[in-house]
C-alpha cells in the first residue's frame, strides 16, 4: 500500500534544496506609541477681560429705580436727587 504512494515521489525526483529563512520587512509608518505616565501641565490662562456692567440698568423698572434712588439719598442730597430724577 505504501509503495503505491512512494513511487510517484521517486519518479518526480524532487530537488532537495536547503530552504533559507527570509526575514520579513514590516513597514512602520508611525513610531511606536508610548503611554503618558504623567499628564501634561497646562499653565493657567488669565480670565478674559470683560466689560463689567450692571444688569439692573437694563432690566429694572422705572419705579424700582426711583425706590432705590430714594433709599440712597438723605435730606442733604436733595440736589443730587433732583439731577438723578431728570435722567
Amino acid at each position: 500500500m505504501y509503495r503505491r504512494f512512494l513511487r510517484p515521489t521517486k519518479n518526480l525526483e524532487p530537488l532537495l534544496l536547503n530552504l533559507k529563512i527570509i526575514k520579513p520587512k514590516f513597514e512602520t509608518p508611525l513610531p511606536e506609541l508610548k503611554p503618558a505616565i504623567i499628564p501634561p501641565r497646562f499653565r493657567g490662562l488669565p480670565n478674559p477681560s470683560l466689560e463689567l456692567m450692571d444688569l439692573d440698568d437694563f432690566f429694572i423698572s422705572p419705579n424700582a429705580k426711583l425706590d432705590i434712588l430714594s433709599s440712597k439719598c438723605k435730606d442733604g442730597d436733595l440736589e443730587f436727587y433732583i439731577v438723578e430724577l431728570e435722567k
